[in-house]
């Protein structure tokens, strides 16, 4: 489990690393998010540990904190769309070719 200093340090050190490897200015999470996500796996290899070494926490732990916690505010909360998703799936797959052809 991270303390909030480690939290605190982990996006600062995410940017600068990010911002080293694609030679860009990053200006807010989103566009930090939206430049890892263009990064290649092999670009990606050691960010990791590298963030775990200067916070003071395992490869894995700093890992499982952006996958688990960090990304997630990036994402919408599906609980909006659950009208559509029952809709979806009472109507059966051929016919939820019509709701979105409406």
């Amino acid at each position: 489990m991270f303390t909030q200093i480690q939290i605190n340090k982990f996006e600062r050190v995410l940017q600068k690393i990010i911002e080293y490897l694609t030679k860009t200015n990053i200006s807010s999470n989103e566009v930090l998010y939206q430049t890892i996500q263009k990064l290649s796996l092999k670009e990606r290899k050691g960010i990791w540990k590298q963030i775990g070494e200067k916070i003071g926490a395992s490869a894995a732990e700093v890992h499982d904190y952006f996958f688990n916690t960090w990304q997630l505010q990036f994402y919408e909360d599906a609980t909006v769309h659950k009208e559509l998703l029952k809709d979806i799936y009472s109507y059966g797959r051929w016919n939820c070719f019509f709701l979105f052809t409406m």
